[in-house]
């Protein structure tokens, strides 16, 4: 096993600083009418922003990314979507792009993944105060509690367990500071990404076994059934997001066909609509295996969203559609800039 890694304090330091330089740079962007000009340029580009929830009252260590974007920070956000922008359904992007017709100018579509209650209680009433439509994608195997995030089992984990450092992968992290634990943190999550479900599983309960933290609750309220048919009741749609949120592009063939067929088949079940639009959990290139659209189109979809950065370019595959990754980190300038095109101008 590796000596305990204790990040270098100075280039956490340094990270920190690259950021503040990224929000001042993008705030004179803005001072100077740049991000004005990639919203009008990019304005029949449709935009698909991708949430995961929206809170107030998570432990900052745990919520380190933002993850979860804070409550009055996201309302800002609706605040600009709905001074700028014209927020519409995530259906009328599919249809068109079936069609090879266009939606108005400056749209966008809002959906959140995963499943939070926060959802409900938070995300949910902010968007009916601006009356903006949106799509949330659940995890059934998360609804029913069969199963659950495993990356904020993790988080409690990594940022509750009071040992001075936990081994992982032949590793062993320091844990002494704050900074020390979110590092821990960031290079483990990045590895269990690439495995197997029930590798991840596997080893992550060893972790939980040497951490000394109680596991049986961890991370925000996931919803239930009952929340799932609530939010169709108040006109948002629902999709899935696979039973139990695996990598399709890592599991095996047949883990991918019962993945999409059973989690499509709950939703039903649990509240009378047919889905026909899904989300690809993680979203990358390497997790969509080739194959897929077929196997989504058999199943009676009509289109399904990656986490793929990008706008909604002409001719694009409707079932490897790309969307904007919110998090609590893009505030002002930063998110403005996103939605608007102009951070991808400058990449």
């Amino acid at each position: 096993m590796g000596n305990a890694q204790n990040p270098d304090g100075a280039r956490f330091a340094e990270v920190q600083m690259n950021i503040r330089c990224k929000q001042a740079g993008l705030s004179l962007a803005r001072m100077f009418g740049l991000i004005a000009m990639a919203r009008r340029s990019c304005g029949a580009l449709p935009r698909i922003l991708a949430y995961h929830g929206a809170e107030s009252a998570l432990d900052p260590l745990l919520n380190y990314d933002g993850f979860h974007v804070p409550a009055d920070a996201f309302r800002k956000q609706m605040e600009h979507l709905a001074r700028y922008y014209r927020v519409v359904p995530l259906g009328d992007i599919v249809n068109a792009a079936v069609k090879g017709s266009s939606v108005p100018p400056l749209s966008v579509a809002l959906t959140f993944d995963d499943g939070y209650r926060n959802n409900v209680e938070v995300v949910a009433p902010i968007l009916e105060s601006f009356g903006f439509p949106a799509t949330f994608f659940v995890t059934t195997g998360f609804i029913d509690g069969t199963s659950r995030p495993w990356w904020d089992l993790l988080r409690a984990i990594v940022v509750r367990t009071g040992v001075s450092s936990l081994a992982w992968g032949g590793t062993a992290y320091s844990l002494v500071s704050q900074a020390d634990r979110v590092c821990a943190v960031i290079a483990i999550e990045a590895q269990c990404r690439g495995m197997k479900a029930a590798d991840r599983e596997a080893a992550l309960n060893a972790l939980a076994s040497t951490s000394g933290v109680d596991v049986c609750e961890v991370g925000p309220p996931i919803m239930t059934w009952i929340d799932v048919r609530a939010l169709l009741k108040r006109g948002f749609d629902v999709g899935p997001h696979t039973v139990t949120h695996i990598s399709l592009g890592v599991e095996g063939p047949e883990a991918v066909a019962r993945e999409l067929a059973e989690s499509a088949v709950q939703l039903s079940s649990q509240t009378g609509v047919t889905p026909r639009l899904c989300s690809y959990p993680y979203g990358g290139a390497v997790d969509v295996p080739a194959g897929v659209e077929s196997q989504l189109g058999a199943l009676g979809f009509a289109g399904a969203v990656t986490s793929t950065e990008g706008l909604v370019l002409p001719g694009c595959d409707v079932f490897r559609l790309p969307r904007l990754n919110v998090t609590g980190k893009h505030v002002g300038a930063v998110f403005e800039s996103l939605v608007s095109g102009f951070t991808a101008w400058v990449k």
